[in-house]
């Protein structure tokens, strides 16, 4: 079986070194892996296990409730390169959260449910800004919901699967050049499905070993309402006042495989690599009903995503018996193409930095936290479609708070 393990994981590596994580995934799905840079696959230390890792529910020892909320905060920044001038974002908030709760069915078996909010972003630009054709406000709010179940196979290994059903919202504006003022507004809503599986082997007392596989969702978004609005009069018949559309956006599968190992009494360190399937996301490309199909050429929107790498870094210290204190970091590469770079998400090779720690109030309630900074690489470039030229720059901070309550 080690061998097995590390054949594997070298293969892993090799596979993934000519992809390229990174798009729009958050890591506050619990504030110990947030603190741990998202280094806690094969760590069972609390609920979040459902979805981090379903294979190692079965080995917590109690049933627990927990749930937490994070304050999120991005700024991007861009450098025309055909001005010289740089506009900046709006400052745009979002409070990704968790809420969720597992149960020992028996020695064996254990099942649970998590509601989190995975993907997202929130993005607004001033409506004089270079690139207002392409995007002024672009926004992104998921929340999936995982009922899970967990089997121990035996002292060591177990294995575990989860359902997801997503839920998502998606708004999008842009100005238009038929008129100053005129602008075109989407709101859509969407579901999908998906799976989560994931494997837990304890090597031996000091190592273990986790494998697990997130599914890729496809978020339909049917009915979306879109409005135009200060359009001229002899342009109404092509904008009308009120249109319908759909699209599809595909959020990507995640391979991963990590290592938690005890160097000393109290001390851990985790590894963990992640394969971000994010060449499903193409296009988002609107199709509008009927008569309204001329504008289908106009709202294509390409992405050309390739597939992404993630490699994290973290550390879990028992300071005492009520204080455990954790730090981590993170390289996640973009799955923007060169060239392909659009201002509503302008993503960048991505370092992440975290912190955090844990509060035992009691033997059964737990209080902790977590910060972590992210930032991201210069993308400079001229997207092939739009012929936006310019440099993209982007800052992020995320702090919370979280409980868990064990019985």
């Amino acid at each position: 079986m080690k061998k097995f393990i590390s054949g594997f994981l070298i293969l892993f590596l090799f596979c993934n070194l000519h992809v390229s994580g990174g798009g729009f995934q958050m890591l506050s799905q619990s504030h110990s892996s947030a603190g741990m840079a998202g280094a806690v696959i094969a760590l069972q230390t609390d609920g979040s296990v459902i979805f981090y890792n379903p294979g190692g529910m079965v080995f917590l020892e109690k049933s627990n409730v927990f749930g937490g909320i994070s304050y999120s905060q991005s700024r991007i920044a861009f450098r025309s390169n055909n001005s010289g001038l740089v506009d900046r974002t709006e400052s745009k908030n979002m409070l990704p959260f968790y809420l969720g709760g597992t149960i020992k069915l028996s020695e064996k078996m254990a099942a649970g449910i998590v509601i989190n909010t995975p993907f997202g972003y929130n993005t607004t630009w001033k409506s004089d800004w270079e690139g207002r054709y392409i995007v002024l406000s672009a926004k992104l709010n998921t929340l999936f919901i995982q009922p899970t179940f967990s089997y121990k196979i035996s002292e060591k290994l177990g294995i575990g699967a989860g359902f997801v059903f997503a839920n998502a919202n998606y708004k999008w504006n842009r100005a238009l050049i038929v008129a100053d003022g005129a602008d075109a507004q989407f709101d859509g809503k969407a579901t999908g499905f998906g799976f989560n599986a994931g494997i837990n082997y304890a090597i031996n007392k000091k190592l273990t070993a986790a494998l697990t596989y997130r599914s890729k969702v496809k978020l339909n978004f049917k009915n979306t309402d879109v409005a135009f609005s200060n359009i001229p009069a002899s342009l109404a018949n092509q904008y009308p006042a009120s249109a319908n559309a759909t699209a599809e956006m595909p959020l990507p599968s995640v391979l991963s495989i990590g290592f938690s190992y005890e160097v000393i009494r109290g001390l851990k360190l985790n590894f963990e690599t992640n394969l971000n399937g994010w060449s499903s996301f193409d296009s988002l490309n609107y199709e509008f009903d009927a008569p309204n199909t001329t504008l289908n050429d106009e709202f294509r929107q390409a992405r050309k995503y390739r597939d992404a790498l993630s490699l994290r870094l973290g550390a879990m210290y028992k300071i005492s018996d009520k204080v455990t204190g954790r730090a981590g970091i993170a390289f996640d590469q973009t799955p923007v193409k060169e060239n392909y770079m659009t201002p509503d998400m302008p993503d960048g090779d991505r370092y992440v930095f975290g912190i955090g720690a844990s509060f035992n109030v009691s033997k059964t309630f737990v209080i902790e936290g977590s910060y972590s900074f992210e930032t991201k690489a210069e993308r400079e470039g001229i997207n092939k479609d739009t012929g936006l030229n310019g440099a993209f720059n982007t800052l992020s901070h995320c702090f919370g708070v979280g409980v868990n309550y064990s019985f």
